[in-house]
């Protein structure tokens, strides 16, 4: 139903109930988003069972795949985790849209990198991706998004070789304590990555 040129009301009956809400916007685009969401949440499970959110998924992506996973590649996904759930919290996976995402690349405009953005979007694509095969959800809605976003700016930085002066490795080092020097000493000569380094 219709409120002026808005779609804000909706009133869908199945299997003889009925489910009657606010799609709660005035932005067409977000508002048939939001009902191709109950749509398939009314075709694809009963009424009452309970969906699957953001933290469901979240717990099962840190339990299960995260052994799997190279220490630093573990520490990247925890860092975004840990960005993505304020704004994802109890959200259901079927309402991760690109209106969802698009709030959440708005937000974290005003705190971060683009290329830090796509690294918490991507976070979040694995884990979503997971969640399909699963069979929590029936596709990842964020691999187009991330496509889209590509487009207008949303990339990856060009990777930059930075190296030590003379000067700071030396203020580096004497300001290291003794139980860490060596380790620096070795990091600064050779070039090893952080997980390289502790596995010695």
């Amino acid at each position: 139903r219709k409120r002026g040129a808005a779609l804000q009301a909706i009133g869908i009956t199945k299997g003889g109930q009925t489910f009657e809400g606010s799609l709660q916007t005035d932005n067409r685009r977000v508002a048939l988003e939001r009902l191709e969401a109950i749509r398939r949440e009314l075709t694809g499970e009963r009424f009452g069972e309970r969906h699957r959110t953001f933290d469901d998924a979240a717990r099962r992506f840190v339990a299960e795949h995260f052994p799997t996973l190279r220490p630093s590649t573990r520490g990247r996904y925890l860092t975004s985790l840990a960005a993505l759930t304020p704004h994802f919290a109890g959200a259901r996976l079927i309402d991760i849209g690109s209106a969802k995402l698009d709030e959440f690349e708005r937000a974290r405009r005003a705190q971060v990198t683009p290329h830090t953005i796509r690294r918490d979007l991507a976070c979040l694509s694995v884990m979503m991706t997971l969640c399909e095969e699963w069979e929590w959800i029936d596709s990842n809605r964020v691999k187009p998004f991330k496509r889209a976003r590509g487009k207008r700016g949303l990339t990856d930085n060009q990777p930059r070789t930075r190296y030590l002066s003379a000067d700071e490795e030396a203020r580096i080092i004497a300001a290291a304590s003794p139980q860490y020097r060596g380790a620096i000493m070795v990091t600064i000569d050779t070039g090893l990555r952080r997980g390289e380094l502790y596995s010695l």
